[in-house]
């Protein structure tokens, strides 16, 4: 038996949704059936706790990654890559455009991203779980029968 979860539930559990997202959650939740998410209290639990925290309850605009750091964010957020924010200004400058070549860097090489590519900035989170790297996007893809690989921006649609 599936866990099934009205309108107000779903405000409850998401205040700070936009009301488009509240509405594909109770027009068609078989996307969550078919995943097994709410084949247990515990699943589901788990499940919107991790979408909680990844977009802050779908309050995070388009629920795409922020890349907009400063050098200081960026310095706190990865100290072992970067000692100080003259750190990040050394190896990126501060020229337009250099949080996606810092964001190319750091997650090139990795989670599927080629090295020496745009996948690192291409490639961030997005949608409620923050899907995220070039293999994330492909095993995402495959499972709801998109190509969030070639279309990225799909994972931030609602009817997705």
């Amino acid at each position: 038996m599936n866990l099934v979860l009205t309108a107000q539930d779903w405000r409850d559990i998401f205040p700070k949704a936009p009301d488009t997202i509240i509405k594909a959650f109770v027009d068609d939740a078989s996307y969550l059936d078919e995943a097994g998410i709410t084949a247990t209290a515990t699943r589901l639990a788990y499940a919107l706790a991790n979408v909680e925290h990844e977009c802050d309850g779908y309050s995070i605009k388009n629920l795409t990654e922020n890349i907009n750091y400063t050098p200081q964010c960026m310095a706190e957020f990865w100290p072992k890559r970067f000692k100080s924010a003259e750190d990040v200004i050394e190896k990126y400058g501060t020229a337009p455009g250099w949080q996606k070549k810092a964001f190319d860097r750091i997650y090139g090489d990795r989670m599927g991203n080629r090295p020496n590519s745009n996948d690192g900035s291409t490639y961030i989170g997005r949608g409620g779980p923050q899907i995220t790297g070039r293999d994330g996007y492909e095993q995402v893809g495959k499972r709801c029968g998109l190509d969030l690989v070639g279309q990225p921006d799909l994972a931030t649609e609602h009817k997705y």
